[in-house]
């Protein structure tokens, strides 16, 4: 059996109400899920929380799931868009932020380069990872969103925009926005960065 088909048995037989198919998905991917919510959380009591209704949603709505993408990115959809509600909330901001209205113009020339690859291995990781924390608590959720599944999580462009349920092209620009932000508070506010390791 492979890998596919052996999820594709446990989550028909999750469907059909098996407890034990569905105790070892929730395993098999509570980890993962559990990493994305404490970053987007920024705490434990919040991510397990996000963690925890994740699940309860997957129970509720497993009968749905079409496999048209993997059980894995659509559990990363909804412990994203629980996390994202939670932090509005939290906020008390609106939904649709002024600072969404982008201009696509010309989008195939925005650089995306000015967040260095393995940026975080030129520097002593408890510190950079304190400034870098310090600079996503600035960030509007759905900037960090994207920052998180794209440069943390490892997610293609494809694969995140699958997850958040924006274009390509969003997630594109909403990771440039991110990238120069936090560059910014890294170089110029936090002063964990020298200029020269951006080539400036």
């Amino acid at each position: 059996m492979t890998k596919i088909e052996s999820e594709s048995t446990l989550i028909f037989s999750a469907q059909k109400g098996d407890k034990k198919s569905v105790s070892l998905l929730v395993n098999k991917y509570s980890s993962r899920i559990y990493a994305v919510a404490f970053r987007l959380m920024q705490n434990e009591e919040d991510a397990e929380d996000v963690l925890q209704e994740t699940f309860i949603i997957m129970l509720n709505k497993l009968d749905t799931f079409e496999g048209k993408s993997s059980l894995y990115t659509w559990l990363y959809r909804v412990a994203t868009n629980v996390a994202l509600g939670k932090l509005r909330k939290k906020k008390n901001i609106n939904d649709s932020m002024s600072f969404d209205k982008i201009e696509f113009e010309n989008i195939s020339s925005l650089e995306l380069a000015d967040w260095p690859d393995h940026l975080e291995e030129k520097f002593d990781t408890e510190e950079f990872h304190k400034c870098l924390q310090r600079a996503m608590d600035e960030l509007p959720d759905h900037y960090r969103a994207v920052f998180i599944l794209r440069d943390l999580e490892g997610h293609s462009t494809r694969n995140t925009s699958k997850i958040l349920e924006i274009s390509e092209a969003n997630v594109k620009v909403r990771l440039m926005r991110a990238r120069l932000y936090l560059r910014d508070q890294l170089v110029y506010h936090l002063k964990c960065v020298n200029r020269g390791d951006y080539g400036g």
